[in-house]
């Protein structure tokens, strides 16, 4: 939930690489995928903190990265799946 509170904030995200970030962290897009070792989690941390321009970059795709994410998008994603099963359905 963590990561999912953070990007739509404009906050890079470091996180281990594990599947169940797959599309939500862009390494070096929005945040940084680690191996689950904490010296390698405290470097990125670290760079990220370090360096401004990077950050700032980092951030500002962060909460862009967030948009398909919204609750806007998803019931809009919804009401697009429901329209279609309603439409199977009558046919």
């Amino acid at each position: 939930m963590v990561v999912l509170e953070a990007l739509p904030s404009g906050l890079p995200v470091v996180a281990v690489d594990d599947g169940v970030y797959n599309g939500i962290v862009k390494d070096k897009m929005n945040g940084a995928l680690v191996d689950n070792d904490s010296e390698q989690f405290a470097r990125a941390c670290l760079d990220i903190l370090n360096n401004p321009k990077d950050r700032e970059r980092l951030s500002n795709f962060a909460s862009k990265s967030m948009q398909d994410f919204s609750l806007s998008a998803t019931v809009k994603s919804f009401e697009k799946l429901y329209k279609k099963l309603i439409n199977e359905h009558n046919n």
